[in-house]
């Protein structure tokens, strides 16, 4: 303790009290607490001079600049809390420090030092600008309702630095109680916020507005025609600000009322690729939020992107709206059955994207019966044509939709076309897939479906057998002695390789690796603790394997495969 003491007394006479209990800190010669403690003693005493050493902060001082400073900011806020000082210099040590929790405290155990906080800020703008929105957020509702003058009057004056007016539009925004604020003060507030937007020209407070306007709207749903009259004029400016507030409306700010998300969808959809491409994440994430409150409009957003261009925007742009719908199976469901049904082209190649990016085994869908209208004619047929067009190599969802078509579809004709259409397409080509799946779903089906799965595979062996065909395919599995002779190949080469890489190997030379194998794990040797003998460690190896089935008709008949494939995507409904 008293080796600190002295050190610090030390300090205070060079002129770097700073720079020593900063190496205190992170030396962690004391603990914090007693080391505030010593320096609040040395501080009443008279010993040292805390206070004039934060005046007098010199940064460049400092050697590994970014953690000393952060640490030593932390601590000297926590000191300044235990000193006994006056307000004014709390509010400049407060400014230097950039870190303000304890005129924070100060203010929330006494009004009255918070009225004269805000007081002294008000007064020196110029100086304690930066700590505005400090003092606002101490207010309680009723201190605010009495200053809501001063602070529409510094939102208005043009003599007010830029940064200080969006620092109070964006302190407004975020204070809790906006919504007990009564109506003729709001009113007040949107008349000064409409004079700033017709007399500013100056575009980087607009974004700060128009957030505020909306953080309005979701408190006083009565003021809907002022709030769109004054929205309105914001978007008409379309600077940089602006643009990048609007693209993170949605996902920022909760419970938008319907006639604003509308307007700032519409919004998002008008801007050029260019600045679409600049706010990209915060749309994305925007698209990801309105999914869970608004699905049709999220839709219309997220299909009107991928339309604009089809070249530039893929599903895979938007990669947390993609996890979001690949990861719910009712959103998944929606989409894959809308799009298909869609006439535009791009919306029909992004289903495939959905089933490719579940990070789940299952990659089941069903159909949405939402979008179905069973009186048109073959619709069902149509739709179990898209599927096997656009996911064909996702052979289970392929089975898992076509049989929910089939469990609807009220049309004989239909129906066995449907049911032709899946042995030829899916069957021949995925024989074992489609095993595997009615043995794993097969409780779950209706007796119709039970039916229908029986005859395939009945049917399917009955086609083995008029055609004399084997259920393997030699090129797909090849004999036990040609897997040996491509294994040990392959391993010659690897062996080769590995020869090449440790040839005048200096690194290989000075530290020589050995590792043994045994079975399925990993032998190594531990040295043994103070000189003891080594001890034997085995390790198990991780065990994976990973199986899939290729389409049988991509071996002995390519070129038919494909272009039926293409057929089925790009052919439209007709009546």
């Amino acid at each position: 303790m008293d080796s600190i003491k002295n050190e610090l007394l030390l300090a205070q006479q060079n002129n770097c009290l700073l720079v020593t209990i900063a190496d205190l800190l992170i030396k962690k010669l004391s603990d914090d607490s007693k080391l505030i403690l010593i320096i609040k003693d040395l501080h009443s005493s008279g010993k040292i001079n805390i206070i004039d050493a934060i005046l007098n902060y010199n940064k460049d001082s400092f050697t590994n600049k970014h953690h000393q400073l952060y640490c030593l900011n932390i601590w000297l806020d926590s000191l300044l809390m235990e000193l006994d000082i006056d307000l004014l210099e709390l509010m400049k040590c407060s400014l230097i420090i950039e870190q303000t929790m304890a005129i924070r405290r100060l203010c929330s155990e006494d009004q009255n030092k918070a009225e004269q906080f805000f007081n002294l800020v008000l007064a020196n703008l110029d100086e304690f600008g930066n700590l505005l929105s400090t003092s606002i957020s101490t207010f309680d509702i009723n201190t605010f309702n009495y200053r809501i003058t001063n602070l529409i009057n510094i939102i208005t004056d043009p003599k007010i630095d830029i940064s200080i007016k969006q620092q109070l539009l964006f302190t407004l925004s975020q204070l809790s109680f906006i919504g007990n604020i009564e109506d003729k003060d709001i009113n007040q507030i949107l008349k000064k916020v409409e004079q700033i937007i017709d007399q500013n020209d100056n575009s980087s407070i607009h974004g700060n507005i128009l957030y505020l306007l909306v953080i309005i709207s979701v408190h006083f749903l009565n003021k809907e025609k002022i709030i769109t009259n004054l929205a309105d004029k914001i978007w008409l400016k379309q600077d940089d600000n602006v643009i990048q507030i609007t693209a993170g409306l949605i996902f920022n700010i909760k419970n938008i009322p319907n006639y604003l998300t509308n307007k700032i969808v519409d919004q998002i959809i008008k801007l050029d690729l260019l600045n679409l491409e600049k706010c990209l994440t915060r749309i994305d994430l925007s698209i990801e939020k309105l999914f869970e409150s608004n699905v049709i409009k999220a839709c219309f957003l997220l299909e009107n992107l991928l339309i604009k261009d089809r070249n530039k925007f893929l599903l895979t742009s938007f990669e947390s709206t993609l996890y979001s719908i690949s990861e719910s199976e009712k959103l998944s469901n929606y989409l894959i059955t809308k799009w298909l049904l869609s006439s535009e082209y791009i919306l029909q190649r992004n289903c495939s994207v959905i089933i490719n990016h579940r990070h789940k085994d299952d990659k089941t869908i069903t159909v949405d019966t939402f979008f179905l209208d069973l009186n048109k004619k073959n619709i069902c047929l149509f739709l179990a044509q898209k599927v096997c067009g656009w996911l064909f190599f996702s052979p289970t969802s392929i089975i898992s939709f076509i049989l929910t078509l089939l469990d609807i579809v009220q049309d004989k004709k239909e129906k066995d076309k449907i049911i032709n259409l899946l042995f030829s397409t899916v069957v021949l080509n995925y024989p074992n897939t489609f095993q595997d799946f009615i043995d794993e779903h097969r409780k779950s089906f209706t007796s119709k479906i039970k039916k229908i799965t029986s005859n395939l595979l009945e049917k399917y062996k009955d086609f083995l057998k008029i055609n004399e065909i084997e259920e393997t395919i030699s090129e797909l599995h090849p004999s036990l002695p040609q897997k040996e002779k491509y294994h040990k190949y392959r391993c010659d080469i690897n062996d080769q390789m590995n020869e090449n890489v440790r040839k005048n190997s200096l690194f290989g030379e000075a530290i020589p690796t050995v590792i043994n194998l045994y079975g399925n794990n990993s032998l190594y040797y531990c040295g043994g603790i103070n000189g003891g003998s080594k001890a034997l460690q085995k390790t198990p190896m991780h065990k994976y394997s990973y199986s899939s089935e290729l389409p049988l008709q991509s071996v002995v008949d390519n070129s038919s495969l494909e272009y039926l494939l293409f057929t089925f995507r790009v052919q439209e409904y007709i009546l």
